[in-house]
């Protein structure tokens, strides 16, 4: 499977839609893929994505490298305000297209549109066959970094205020946030997060001192580590308020562009954060002190929590994973009948640690042994044994030992990591079993399996299995699952 995600981000453009594609990005390494990153950017790019490989391309302009992603990819994300309907189009008519939106900027093509705003199932997107919405903060698009911290433990005073707006340094309206929250907490400890240095940010070092702290382009960790050790923050209203949320930082929100308008409505609505209005519009100040204020309230900081927990879970992106892989596989996978040339997949399928723990027999496979059973099981008529397939990927087996009557089978499967969780366990045992009885006259289809195996029971179980007896195999406590044909 090859799976290119676009976006753009760096000075003019802020970070992020690289930030949230970044969590896209890590959600899909962990089920085994490595996608493509490409970024129409700059070089401030460089500390934010310095533990991946990315190419920096204007993939918006230039025809021809976008071309060759429609033509080669399986799977196309796409974070862009730069990118027009014809690219959509084009993405569609050839792969499976995930398109991040917040304001319903396009009339999306067949795929996925994913609003991971805290209100967007009340934007009205149209119903169109093969376009599928993954919205609300339950796709929360934050970086694991973030949802592994530890926020730190309750104060009843605020101790420590962080201070961000995004990738660029904003130098004014640091300082109005910088001079509201000394004016309405006093001495405390102050962490402005900044993309470079400049002059009128070195003036703040010296007037404040040591009360205030310049983190200039940190990296995820430390980023994830500020917000999770401040009482509150005070931050722009993009990508920010879901790496806020799950950090659970009460905040004091500045919107910066339209298009974090529903976030921030969402985030306030919900009692989350406290919303100061436009970064350019006058009084400014003002609404900083009163909407700081609200935050003086040990009780309000402890509401503001609840409702980001409430909310938002930290596991967005491995939902929207899930689902895209999902469909993507329903349409690609295939069986084959096994042969000697699997010996080796089969053989590391085998010997999966998950697969072990679900075995009535946990010690592992010996290659010799796996050769003679190989060669036993493919010359064996009783014995169906197929292979599932992406194309020449291995994705996993599923084997039926008829009985010496004919008339009975039973059913063991096995998957890779790169399928597991995604919900198609049922689809694979129905299409295995369907092949399997255009080829043998099978009447019945058994099933062993252990009762700490929940997953796999609840795959056969929505493939159509009933459990009739509970049995013990191998000393192991288990259940016995019945499909009549």
């Amino acid at each position: 499977m090859k799976i290119y995600i676009l976006t753009e981000g760096g000075r003019k453009y802020g970070l992020g839609h690289v930030t949230r594609t970044l969590a896209i990005y890590q959600a899909f390494q962990d089920r085994g893929l490595k996608p493509a990153f490409v970024v129409n950017g700059d070089d401030t790019l460089g500390a934010i994505l310095s533990e991946i490989d990315y190419q920096k391309i204007d993939w918006v302009n230039d025809e021809k490298y976008f071309q060759q992603i429609c033509e080669e990819g399986d799977i196309v994300v796409v974070d862009s305000y730069l990118a027009g309907l014809a690219h959509y189009e084009k993405i569609s008519d050839s792969a499976q297209g995930v398109y991040l939106d917040d304001d319903l900027r396009i009339d999306y093509p067949d795929g996925f549109v994913v609003n991971a705003a805290i209100n967007a199932q009340a934007l009205p997107y149209p119903e169109k066959d093969g376009l599928e919405y993954l919205s609300g903060s339950e796709y929360g698009l934050v970086r694991k970094q973030f949802a592994d911290v530890t926020p730190k433990e309750f104060a009843e005073e605020v101790e420590q205020v962080l201070i961000s707006f995004g990738g660029a340094n904003r130098e004014t309206l640091i300082s109005i946030a910088v001079e509201a929250v000394t004016r309405c907490f006093g001495k405390v400890r102050l962490k402005v997060v900044v993309s470079s240095a400049s002059e009128e940010l070195a003036g703040l070092e010296l007037l404040y001192g040591a009360a205030i702290e310049i983190v200039c382009c940190p990296d995820v960790e430390k980023l994830a580590e500020l917000m999770a050790s401040s009482d509150i923050a005070v931050s722009a209203g993009g990508q920010s308020l879901n790496e806020l949320a799950v950090t659970r930082t009460p905040a004091v929100v500045v919107s910066l562009a339209d298009n974090q308008l529903n976030n921030i409505v969402g985030w306030e609505k919900a009692g989350f954060i406290q919303y100061a209005g436009g970064a350019f519009e006058q009084g400014l100040a003002e609404r900083l002190d009163e909407k700081l204020k609200h935050y003086k309230s040990a009780q309000n900081r402890k509401v503001s929590i609840d409702a980001a927990m409430q909310n938002i879970d930290g596991l967005g992106a491995a939902r929207v994973v899930k689902a895209v892989c999902g469909r993507y596989y329903r349409k690609k996978i295939h069986l084959r009948p096994a042969g000697i040339n699997d010996a080796r997949a089969l053989f590391d399928l085998a010997n999966d640690e998950v697969v072990r723990e679900n075995s009535f027999s946990s010690e592992p496979i010996q290659w010799p042994g796996h050769i003679g059973w190989l060669e036993d099981r493919v010359a064996d008529e009783k014995c169906v044994l197929y292979c599932v397939c992406d194309g020449d990927d291995f994705l996993g087996q599923v084997r039926f030992d008829i009985d010496s009557g004919g008339g009975m089978a039973v059913i063991s499967i096995g998957l890779t990591e790169k399928l597991r969780g995604l919900g198609l366990a049922a689809f694979i045992i129905a299409a295995a079993i369907k092949r399997m009885a255009g080829e043998a006259a099978v009447k019945k289809i058994a099933a062993y399996i252990k009762d700490s195996n929940k997953v796999s029971a609840a795959a056969f179980e929505n493939s159509g299995f009933s459990l009739v007896e509970s049995v013990v195999i191998k000393g192991f406590s288990s259940g016995k699952y019945i499909k009549e044909l």
